[in-house]
């Protein structure tokens, strides 16, 4: 089943909205607004249109700069862009090519692509793909209890996001197209998917938050504006099957059954070039695009978001005739005048600010309107450029290196042609029956040939009657430079050098030296790194405000975390000016595995002997990373596999409270009966030493590995986990009966299932030996007289 958007206006329900305008509330038309009079679409169908013509040269060079550097990635490399049409064209041999103004040349003979710029672009790839990006949920208020617990909701949340979502594929999606466009929009919304998220209680596709990437092709924003908050709109365009746009858009259709879109539109105001080009990436012929029927089953589907100042164009100075709401019982609008609070007529501006109060977000099926919500661009759009710039267009890490890779294939062509042409030729004296006999001839092991009629005299040598040129031979300085093209050119302009692949550079004589060369290169790419997080930390963030509303989830939700623990979170604490959520600063920046080996080879040695670094090799779970990192997960650690179970069982003890132990009140009662029995007839009574009182939900098992599920339970019992479940649970409970125990039954009964560990434990500890034979009172070799003045006063006699 398709993905499907969820519309941001729904109710907790997942029903439309009341016809009436609630107070707080926008005005609807239906549901989705699909009802929206023809007034009010046409008003924001042109607006859009306006739009799209903005900064017209300038949207031409920063989409054929892109669809270049997608022929580059791809190996096709012989790419002519012609600037005053938009279109392009791909160079073959002997053929001619159009610049435009004029200007124009004829290819050469030899063209081939001899692709080092993908070479460079995997380098940088690896580099920022390695490890998932760090983000901080921090509370906006740290002295508020309401926002501390909102971030730390988030936190839990951002969990069950990263298991729905291949977060993994949206990294390298983010950081693909800071290489090759420059500006990476995130698009983050709640969707339907059976496939991916089963069904919800009533049989219908689960609704899960998920996010989508896109690049300058695939996206519109204002060029001249430094950043997002000056923006005002943006623009997203999906290019599928016309089919599959109309089973999930059933309602447009006209009063006699028949489709409004067809197959093959564009959206509204999009230049062809725009859209041939964006669709040219998609096409297994790389080469040129395909256009006519090619095309015909391609459908454009827009989603168009405006800031509330879009209302502001003159076009919306007029004085609004439509209908004032849509009434949803009776299927049909209503037809009273829309006038403002003082009377007066509403203009257009004013109807679509109560339809549209923070923002419009409009979806177009082709050129045909089809739904419209009231959201805020900044509630679900994250418009991130791969570097600072001075505007939202350029800046793709890859470009500088198109004048790198046009050389590289220049000097390999110049060198393909010197050898098909420049190969050596041999001449010989001779008639033509010699030539077509040497000719026709193969060379063969023990091969005869008779020269029959020498020209040269019978004293002279027969090489005389023979002349070779001079074998082929590429001047050094040729080869020199494309080797500079290829290795420490194309490095330096891109940044990838070699110690990113984990080589090490001329220059690299010693460890450190290379160590030092590595931090370098990879602090390049510190700046590109925090943009791929600022990217996710938007993303995080609107998706756990969207999950508070999402009635598919319940009110709690277990949630795993990376490290195998399991938290519940409740998602009404996630409400807008909480929480807030940035790219973590002290998060690891992206290293490789070999890296990490090396940097574990020089740290064990150095705290190994320490206190600390004995508490840090006693962890099964230490142990369990750096077989991890030497690549040894295969390898079964005991320690680890007690740890992992005891995790499990504490989740379970959490959610449930001790039981009543009932040896406890048959203690007691024997007890009472033998300490009577013992007053009577005049004995010391025996000691008061009862069992527990209660005993944990989940006991301990006489085969386990008691020594290590003990110390997870007491690593369990000091964490900040323990401490937000002392503190945060909602009580009150009732004192706790055993003395020293924690009054949250929860943490309760994981205190006294470690007890039984602890008990169990002891009990398999062997008796201690025997003490030696010697003089009844003395310790041997001992003086007696010291063994006095050391015994401690008041010992009982043995």
């Amino acid at each position: 089943m398709a993905t499907t958007p969820v519309m941001p206006n729904e109710s907790a329900t997942g029903g439309a909205d009341v016809v009436e305008e609630q107070a707080g509330q926008p005005l609807t038309f239906g549901e989705g607004n699909r009802h929206l009079p023809a007034m009010l679409k046409d008003v924001l169908k042109n607006l859009i249109t306006q739009f799209q013509k903005e900064d017209l040269y300038d949207r031409r060079i920063e989409d054929l700069t892109d669809r270049g550097m997608r022929f580059y990635d791809d190996g096709v490399q012989h790419f002519y862009p012609n600037y005053s049409s938009g279109a392009y064209q791909v160079g073959s041999a002997g053929a001619y090519v159009d610049l435009g103004d004029g200007n124009g040349f004829e290819c050469g003979q030899y063209m081939g692509a001899y692709n080092i710029f993908r070479a460079r672009r995997r380098t940088i790839d690896a580099v920022l793909t390695q490890n998932p990006p760090g983000i901080d949920f921090q509370p906006d208020r740290p002295d508020r209890s309401e926002d501390i617990q909102a971030a730390e909701t988030a936190e839990g949340y951002r969990h069950l996001f990263d298991k729905k979502n291949d977060v993994s594929d949206m990294q390298q999606a983010v950081s693909r197209f800071f290489e090759l466009s420059g500006r990476c929009v995130a698009w983050t919304r709640t969707c339907e998917n059976q496939q991916k998220w089963g069904v919800n209680d009533e049989g219908k596709p689960r609704r899960m938050e998920t996010a989508e990437l896109f690049g300058t092709l695939e996206s519109t924003v204002p060029i001249i504006c430094r950043d997002q908050d000056m923006a005002l709109y943006c623009f997203l365009y999906k290019d599928v099957h016309y089919l599959k746009l109309r089973a999930e858009n059933p309602w447009l259709r006209d009063g006699e059954g028949a489709w409004k879109f067809s197959g093959g539109e564009d959206a509204p105001g999009e230049s062809e070039w725009k859209r041939y080009a964006r669709l040219g990436v998609r096409q297994a012929r790389k080469g040129f695009y395909l256009t006519g029927s090619a095309l015909a089953h391609v459908t454009t589907e827009m989603h168009a978001f405006l800031r509330t100042q879009c209302f502001s164009h003159t076009s919306c100075d007029e004085v609004y005739t439509g209908a004032s709401g849509w009434d949803e019982e009776n299927e049909e609008p209503i037809l009273e005048p829309a006038v403002n609070e003082d009377g007066s007529p509403m203009t257009v501006a004013d109807i679509l600010l109560k339809c549209f109060p923070e923002g419009a977000h409009i979806k177009f099926c082709g050129r045909e309107y089809s739904e419209s919500f009231a959201e805020s661009m900044d509630d679900a759009i994250d418009i991130v450029m791969s570097e600072k710039r001075d505007s939202l267009t350029g800046g793709a890490l890859m470009e500088p290196m198109k004048i790198v890779q046009d050389g590289f294939n220049d000097f390999k062509n110049a060198e393909r042609e010197y050898y098909e042409k420049g190969w050596p030729m041999t001449h010989f004296r001779g008639d033509a029956e010699d030539y077509d006999a040497i000719v026709d001839q193969a060379s063969r092991p023990a091969q005869f040939n008779l020269i029959k009629n020498p020209t040269s005299p019978q004293d002279q040598p027969l090489a005389a009657d023979f002349f070779r040129e001079p074998d082929m031979n590429v001047p050094m300085s040729f080869v020199q430079c494309m080797q500079d093209y290829r290795g420490p050119l194309s490095q330096d302009i891109t940044g990838a050098s070699p110690a990113l692949e984990g080589v090490a550079g001329p220059k690299d004589e010693t460890a450190s030296q290379r160590a030092m060369d590595k931090a370098q290169s990879i602090g390049i790419l510190g700046p590109t790194w925090s943009r791929i997080q600022r990217v996710f930390a938007g993303i995080y963030k609107k998706a756990a405000l969207l999950a508070a509303k999402n009635p598919d989830h319940s009110k709690e939700i277990t949630v795993t975390k990376s490290d195998g623990q399991v938290t519940t979170i409740v998602l009404a604490h996630l409400t807008r000016g909480r929480f807030n959520a940035k790219p973590d600063t002290d998060s690891t920046f992206p290293d490789s595995t070999a890296s990490q080996r090396a940097m574990l080879d020089q740290t064990l040695p150095l705290i190994a002997p320490t206190p600390i670094g004995a508490e840090v090799l006693a962890s099964p779970d230490n142990w369990e990373e750096i077989f991890r990192v030497k690549g040894m997960s295969n390898l079964t650690v005991t320690p680890s596999l007690a740890f992992s179970k005891q995790v499990r069982e504490i989740e379970i003890l959490t959610r449930e409270s001790p039981i009543p132990n009932p040896a406890y009140e048959s203690y007691n009662q024997q007890h009472a009966i033998n300490s009577l029995q013992a007053m009577e007839s005049g004995q010391t009574p025996m000691p008061y030493e009862p069992p527990p009182m209660e005993l944990p939900s989940v006991p301990a098992r006489k085969r386990d590995y008691h020594q290590w599920e003990l110390s997870k339970c007491k690593e369990w019992l000091s964490s900040e986990d323990c401490w937000r479940m002392e503190t945060e649970e909602t009580g009150p409970f009732p004192p706790s009966p055993m003395p020293g125990y924690s009054d949250n039954p929860h943490v309760r009964n994981v205190e006294l299932h470690a007890d039984m560990h602890e008990a169990m434990l002891k009990a398999e500890a062997p008796a201690p030996p025997p003490a030696p034979m010697g003089k009844p009172g003395n310790a041997p070799g001992v003086n007696p007289q010291v063994q006095n003045a050391v015994a401690p006063q008041n010992q009982p006699t043995l």
